[in-house]
């Protein structure tokens, strides 16, 4: 498997990094309070949790390159039928219950009904010490951010690793369509979504990055501008928010404009880093049209 290989040029502090990732996760608190009973919880998840519409929820674990367990769940409209699939990848302190559950910060859960309900499977999974592949209990949110970033060099590569060996289960499965899996990273989940759709366009049939940050004072893995112009013959939507800590508009703009694909979009939305109910339709017009 091809491997991501960048170079960490830390040009300030690492104290820089440690605030722009707090202002970044700040608002997650409420889902890393939740964290720890929601995964104890999953396999006792109502389908209506989801969808009134009869979804079908199935868990399961990946074996990662280094050995490592990857829990995923996929949710389909109904037990039976071949579905375009969209990946999604949460943000920094969150888990995959984040894409389940409605009316959580970043509205994950919200996407993921609109998507069942235009006929989309969804697959979400914990990115490394997220979720339930958290590698202790932590005493307080900076803490696991703290812990994320010290680890950062090794959690990037092997996350970009665990959403190929997603996507390569997904495309064996009878009831996926092999050459209609999407990919959604929001926040954090959006710095992976650059990489991916950078170096690996023949996997994913379109993409969608939300809200992901834009590192100029530092380049640091999975700044999007070091990847963007590398992004082609790929759907790529960008979605930003006006009162977003990290970044400004005109940033996410400049790197817009790097995105080397000629089908792509900005989506701009006057919020902070918590996008309004309406993004999740947005995005789902954006995976239907490019079904």
């Amino acid at each position: 498997m091809k491997s991501i290989n960048f170079i960490l040029k830390i040009k300030r502090k690492v104290l820089i990094v440690i605030i722009i990732f707090a202002n970044i996760s700040c608002a997650y608190e409420a889902i890393d309070e939740l964290d720890k009973n929601i995964t104890k919880e999953v396999a006792s998840i109502s389908k209506n949790t989801i969808d009134p519409s009869e979804a079908y929820q199935e868990k399961f674990y990946l074996t990662a390159m280094d050995g490592d367990q990857i829990p995923v769940i996929l949710l389909k409209p109904s037990a039976t039928g071949i579905f375009p699939c969209v990946l999604s990848i949460h943000g920094l302190t969150a888990s995959k219950e984040s894409s389940i559950i409605e009316d959580l910060y970043g509205k994950g859960g919200n996407l993921t009904t609109k998507l069942l309900n235009n006929g989309f499977a969804v697959a979400v999974f914990d990115v490394r010490f997220h979720g339930e592949r958290k590698p202790q209990e932590y005493t307080s949110q900076q803490e696991h951010i703290n812990d994320v970033l010290n680890n950062w060099s090794t959690i990037y590569p092997n996350t970009i690793d665990d959403v190929l060996i997603i996507h390569d289960y997904l495309k064996e499965r009878m009831d996926i369509q092999a050459d209609k899996v999407n990919l959604f990273g929001y926040s954090m989940g959006g710095m992976f979504t650059f990489t991916i759709a950078a170096n690996y366009a023949d996997r994913i049939n379109a993409a969608c990055a939300a809200v992901t940050p834009i590192f100029k004072e530092i380049e640091i893995l999975g700044t999007p501008q070091l990847v963007a112009a590398n992004i082609k013959n790929i759907p790529f939507l960008m979605l930003a928010a006006t009162n977003d800590n990290n970044y400004s508009i005109q940033e996410a703009q400049w790197v817009h404009q790097l995105v080397g694909t000629s089908n792509k979009s900005l989506n701009i939305y006057g919020s902070g880093h918590d996008l309004p109910i309406s993004y999740t339709y947005d995005v789902t017009s954006w995976f239907v049209n490019n079904r």
